[in-house]
């Protein structure tokens, strides 16, 4: 090869290792290995870690309990007694689609981009949480203490509302804490979340719905975890990726001392 040619490779490489960096590298393997060993978590920080983002996995368990207890609480006969007025007969099927598809509409609301992101920005990933449980209980009173349909569809519609914030803000706030390397696995728990609590509303209905005036016991024992929730939430920390963009750096450090490694 002429000098020209080994000058052009020269600076094609250059400009290669430029755009994409330590992608086309060439480093000595047991670097990288010593730098993992090195920054490597303390069993106690991961459990620290893994339970946080497991209590906060009850706000998508509350989507599964409302997806899960709603149809078969729609067919019980004390149900269609106490906000229908019927004792026999079904409920017609727009009445129903109107009961299911009103919490839709409501998470559609505060899943809004310009909804949640107001309060996940501005309130925060812990008090939107907290802020979600609440409006999930109010919705849940609501319906349970309802003696006719028109106040059954607004706390339909203010549940719906509390599980789009909810949505929007649990998978932020578990991948915020997590480290890299748990990060995939435990925002996984959102939707292991809403499975378990389509399983849990089918045996609580199963248990209690055909009782007298037991789908507002149902409608009430929903309202447990989100309380739990609210009440827990307080113990937790602060995103501290959201007290970076505050400013709060301080606080921001003592939570990564708490959740991350020293040479982190």
């Amino acid at each position: 090869a002429t000098d020209s040619e080994e000058e052009i490779s020269i600076e094609e490489v250059e400009d290669v290792e430029e755009c994409f960096g330590p992608f086309c590298a060439v480093e000595e393997p047991h670097v990288h290995i010593a730098k993992a060993h090195k920054t490597s978590l303390p069993c106690d920080k991961k459990l620290r870690v893994a339970l946080v983002a497991l209590f906060a996995t009850m706000g998508s368990m509350l989507f599964g309990l409302d997806i899960g207890y709603i149809g078969p609480i729609i067919e019980s006969k004390s149900f269609k007694h106490d906000v229908e007025r019927m004792d026999t007969g079904n409920i017609s099927s727009e009445t129903e689609g109107l009961i299911v598809s009103l919490f839709s509409i409501g998470a559609i609301f505060t899943a809004f981009p310009v909804i949640s992101s107001y309060f996940v920005d501005e309130w925060g990933r812990k008090l939107s949480i907290m802020l979600g449980s609440l409006v999930f209980i109010v919705g849940s009173v609501i319906q349970l203490s309802c003696q006719e349909e028109k106040q059954l569809l607004v706390g339909r519609f203010v549940s719906g509302m509390a599980i789009g914030l909810l949505s929007a803000v649990i998978v932020l706030y578990q991948s915020e804490l997590a480290p890299a390397s748990m990060r995939g696995a435990l925002s996984t728990l959102y939707q292991l979340g809403i499975t378990f609590g389509i399983l849990l509303a089918a045996f609580i209905d199963q248990l209690l719905v055909e009782r007298d005036e037991g789908w507002r016991v149902v409608m009430g024992a929903i309202c447990v975890p989100a309380l739990l929730l609210l009440v827990g939430m307080v113990c937790l920390p602060r995103s501290p990726r959201w007290l970076v963009q505050k400013d709060r750096r301080k606080d921001a450090l003592r939570v990564l001392l708490t959740i991350r490694s020293e040479e982190e």
